[in-house]
């Protein structure tokens, strides 16, 4: 886990992502839409791929440090956000739209 850990505590909410990639892409559009993510307290945290999300759950969510949690997977990962959320007991059987409800999103075309 290659994050600053410290600065992620002090966050009023974390966007769980993919990859560096979806970290720049959501930066970026933040940018253009002038909102400074970081003065909001807002931290993007790239996973190192959909399957490591267990454990950020777990260290960030509910039974860890209890940070506001969003996220964004790709369609095909879907089903590891779905599990990971549930194991967190953030529901069961979670559809799409609960999910949604938590603050994950599943983008169908790849960031």
């Amino acid at each position: 886990m290659n994050f600053d850990l410290a600065a992620v505590a002090k966050s009023r909410a974390v966007i769980l992502v993919e990859g560096m990639s979806d970290q720049a892409a959501l930066e970026a559009l933040a940018g253009r839409r002038g909102r400074p993510l970081g003065a909001q307290g807002i931290s993007i945290v790239p996973m190192g791929g959909a399957t490591s999300i267990g454990p950020f759950v777990d260290m960030l969510g509910p039974h860890g440090l209890d940070v506001r949690l969003a996220g964004l997977c790709d369609a095909a990962e879907e089903g590891y956000f779905r599990r990971a959320l549930e194991g967190a007991g953030l529901g069961s059987a979670l559809s799409r739209a609960d999910m949604e409800a938590l603050g994950f999103y599943v983008c169908t075309a790849d960031l």
